[in-house]
């Protein structure tokens, strides 16, 4: 990964059990932290998409977070490609996303 193409895709706002981007264009990511700053728990998913919101793969299937709790996926190389993106899924407010990796090169 060239650093002088890091970057951090952050997601705070989204409605509850719906799918939304986090990473919407060609990039590789490396790492996935998931943070719930509510009081109470949550599920998350996390899912490659083909951009029309049909699943290419699971990444994270659903996955219990109690509250105040954290933890990040070390997921090394998942490429980005085309119109593809990472989204994500959470059953309750509060919880934070955050993508790192490397946009492609122009």
């Amino acid at each position: 990964m060239n650093p002088n193409n890091a970057k951090n895709w952050p997601l705070d706002s989204y409605t509850n059990d719906t799918w939304t981007d986090l990473v919407a264009e060609p990039s590789i990511v490396a790492t996935l932290s998931i943070a719930n700053t509510a009081a109470t728990s949550a599920t998350v998913e996390v899912r490659l998409s083909d951009g029309s919101g049909n699943k290419l793969a699971t990444i994270l299937p659903e996955n219990a977070l109690e509250g105040k709790d954290a933890f990040v996926l070390d997921i090394k190389s998942i490429p980005v490609t085309g119109v593809q993106t990472i989204q994500v899924k959470a059953s309750a407010a509060g919880v934070d996303f955050l993508a790192g990796g490397a946009v492609e090169a122009a």
